[in-house]
Parts: C-alpha cells; sequence; structure tokens
C-alpha cells in the first residue's frame, strides 16, 4: 500500500532552477520538457527566489512560477488606469511577464515561486516529503501545507478538503497531484512514454 503525498496544483508556469555550488546559475521555463526558455534574468527579481542556498550544494529542482491574486489584481488596476489591456488570468500576467525583455519591469510585478520537486539523487532521503523539508533547508520555497495519506478512505477527506478552501487560497489551483511518497517505490514504478508511474493530477469539477 504506497503512502501518498498530495500537493496543490498552482495554475502557473512550470520551471526548472539550477544552483551550482549553492548559486543560482540558470531558470528555464520547461517548455516541451526538453527545451525551454531561459529567462533567468527575470527570475533574478522574484522577490521570495534565493540567489544563494544555505548549503554548499548542486541542485536541479522543478516549480511553479505564479502571481498570488491580491497582486494580480492589484496589477489590473494599474493597466486599466495606464489606458492599458488587463490580463485575462494569473496564469497569463505570470506568462507574460516572464516574457519582458526588459527585468525592470518584471521587478515591478508580484511574481512569486513554488517548487515541488528534486530532479536526481540526494544521499541520505529516502522519500518526497523528506525532499521537501530539504529544501525548505536549504532556505527555498516550498508550500506548507502538503498531506501525507496511506489509504483510499484518507484521500478521498483530503481531496474535500481541499476543494472546500480553494477559493481561499492565494493563489489559483485548478486540482491537486497526488505522488508516490517512496521513492525506492517510484524507481520501480517507473515511466510511461509520457509521465511517470507515481504521479497523478486531479483535476477539479
Amino acid at each position: 500500500q504506497p503512502e501518498l503525498v498530495v500537493e496543490p496544483k498552482i495554475d502557473g508556469i512550470g520551471i526548472e532552477l539550477t544552483y551550482k555550488t549553492n548559486v543560482f546559475t540558470l531558470k528555464a521555463t520547461r517548455g516541451d520538457g526538453l527545451i525551454g526558455e531561459d529567462v533567468t534574468q527575470n527570475l533574478r527579481t522574484v522577490k521570495n527566489l534565493p540567489m544563494m542556498l544555505k548549503e554548499k550544494v548542486d541542485l536541479l529542482v522543478r516549480g511553479e512560477v505564479y502571481m498570488p491574486r491580491n497582486g494580480f489584481e492589484k496589477l489590473n488596476v494599474e493597466r486599466l488606469a495606464a489606458g492599458e489591456e488587463p490580463f485575462k488570468n494569473p496564469r497569463n500576467a505570470t506568462g507574460g511577464t516572464l516574457k519582458q525583455l526588459d527585468s525592470r519591469i518584471v521587478a515591478k510585478r508580484p511574481l512569486r515561486v513554488l517548487l515541488y520537486e528534486v530532479v536526481g539523487e540526494v544521499v541520505g532521503i529516502a522519500t518526497h516529503s523528506g525532499l521537501l523539508d530539504y529544501l525548505r533547508r536549504l532556505g527555498l520555497p516550498v508550500y506548507p501545507d502538503t498531506d501525507l495519506v496511506g489509504n483510499l478512505e484518507s484521500l478521498l477527506g483530503v481531496v474535500q478538503k481541499w476543494q472546500d478552501k480553494r477559493a481561499s487560497l492565494p493563489f489559483d489551483v485548478d486540482g491537486l497531484v497526488l505522488k508516490v511518497n517512496s521513492l525506492s517505490q517510484r524507481e520501480a514504478l517507473g515511466f510511461t512514454a509520457r509521465a511517470p508511474r507515481w504521479a497523478i493530477a486531479y483535476k477539479f469539477p
């Protein structure tokens, strides 16, 4: 019976961050999963993304860039006052901001980052929840309220909890991501041609 980690599926832009000997060196939007767009300079302006980790390690980590709802609403008020077209939703605003050629404009916009997956092995850590704790220890932004469930009854309760509080979250969420917690079980499950067998998205109605 696999233990599952349940995380919010933030409606943002997927990213990969590279740290070399604890210093932020490259950030690319994930694109098609193989080729991404390098927006390193723009990500350097995101206020909750550290340029240096608390330990000297090499790290490749995945996450999401997003715009909090209150920041998005304020940005649209400013755009309307300036006679500009408002953004349709926070995800579009995030994508448009990341493509800006002038990082000074990006610095004025309320982008934030949350990270959720380490790419590669970390010696001494055997679970996904342990990897999330590791990211926190390095000083990286990780969503604090994830759930660990061991059976279907618990999972259904957690899904209902997230659906009930979805509207009160500070950012848009379009579902949940369920991941097998054990890294050895993940390795045994492997991948299909397109996706891991140890993770699945649950979309809200």
